[in-house]
């Protein structure tokens, strides 16, 4: 559920708090986890930036940074969805029935490092895209009520919903 750099969580499949915390410990993902794709669409990458608790499946790769101070997650994150990153990652991945790297070859991949000032702005940019495809979606939740308002009770009902939820 990797998709334009950030987890989706529209299709998650939940499992038990006992096996989370057992048999799944070491897949358990922290906010701000790095994740890249090792198997199928090999390289596609995401920030898991969710306030809740999670696992990854074998299909994953968590890139755990300590602190920010010679590489940017939202740049690891823009990256390896560039054009130029999916070419890397091209070199490293094993073909076969299914496209893979392990996790030797993802620890073994040479990250080029550009200046931190550069890629404080493309983080920067990144957040912002964000926000605006959250704020897109919010955008269309509301519109979708206000269609349903409208059909079930009248247009003024509709019209009163929008203005309380755009002001």
């Amino acid at each position: 559920d990797l998709a334009n750099g950030r987890v989706e969580t529209n299709d998650f499949l939940y499992i038990k708090q006992k096996i989370h915390s057992g048999l799944l410990k070491r897949t358990q993902l922290l906010k701000n986890d790095v994740l890249i794709s090792i198997a199928g669409t090999v390289g596609r990458c995401a920030l898991f930036d969710h306030n809740f608790e999670a696992n990854i499946n074998q299909a994953l790769c968590i890139i755990r940074l300590p602190n920010e101070k010679t590489v940017k997650r939202l740049y690891l994150v823009a990256l390896f969805n560039s054009y130029v990153g999916k070419k890397f990652i091209d070199k490293t991945a094993r073909q076969g029935l299914q496209t893979n790297l392990n996790l030797k070859e993802v620890g073994s991949l040479e990250i080029p490092i550009i200046s931190l000032k550069v890629q404080e702005k493309i983080a920067t940019t990144l957040e912002k895209s964000f926000g605006a495809k959250d704020k897109n979606v919010n955008a269309l939740e509301i519109a979708k009520k206000a269609i349903e308002i409208f059909i079930e009770k009248d247009e003024k009902q509709a019209l009163e919903f929008l203005k309380t939820k755009t002001n």
